[in-house]
């Protein structure tokens, strides 16, 4: 287990009281991995599951293998959203309390998404989302309604390089909602995916 991630937990738990449960239930789950793993010809129950909702992506980022691929089956917009049923019987399948780590494609363009993230956390499962941010203006309210844990947002740099990456005015989408406004739930934890200590991400760091 990394212990990193097991401290990052436990930080997360204390700030938001309605963690503690799941959070206990997940770290004494991956505490124990090393201990039962295989134990009896058993595998032992994942510490994450990775949930790809769509393939449905409205950025084509330059640093994506999916949007460039040549490869059929490991490229963008060709399967479409994950059906609601699927999903559901995933969730029910699930032995444990592994972290549920929902992504794209863009996740937020799946239409159900937020009730996803209800369906699992009625299983008090801690939940984590990866955005592009573009819609997360639209979404914010509706993604703490649902009891989101984790929401990291990607940042690639200053507004120019983000842009310059993601096209567009890609920068102004996720300014428009402010990691305060989302604190202020007291339910979601916002982490923005970049090094704020790196000279050349401090611009960045600033203008959000």
């Amino acid at each position: 287990m990394n212990i990193g991630n097991a401290i990052g937990m436990l930080h997360l738990a204390q700030q938001n009281p309605q963690l503690i449960k799941p959070a206990c239930n997940h770290i004494r789950q991956r505490l124990a991995h090393p201990f039962t793993k295989n134990h009896n010809c058993r595998v032992h129950e994942p510490e994450q599951i990775t949930i790809i909702v769509t393939d449905i992506c409205n950025l084509r980022c330059k640093m994506c293998q999916y949007a460039y691929s040549d490869t059929a089956g490991y490229r963008l917009n060709q399967t479409g959203h994950m059906d609601p049923n699927l999903y559901k019987k995933i969730i029910a399948e699930i032995v444990g309390y592994p972290l549920i780590s929902f992504t794209g494609g863009e996740p937020l363009l799946h239409p159900h998404i937020t009730q996803f993230i209800a369906i699992a956390k009625c299983r008090d499962l801690v939940t984590t989302l990866t955005t592009n941010g573009w819609l997360l203006a639209r979404y914010a309210e509706d993604l703490c309604q649902a009891g989101l844990d984790i929401l990291v947002v990607s940042v690639d740099g200053p507004e120019s390089v983000h842009n310059s990456i993601r096209g567009g005015q890609s920068i102004c989408a996720i300014g428009r909602r402010r990691p305060g406004r989302l604190r202020s739930k007291e339910t979601t934890h916002l982490a923005y995916k970049y090094d704020p200590l790196q000279p050349d991400l401090r611009q960045a760091h600033h203008r959000l």
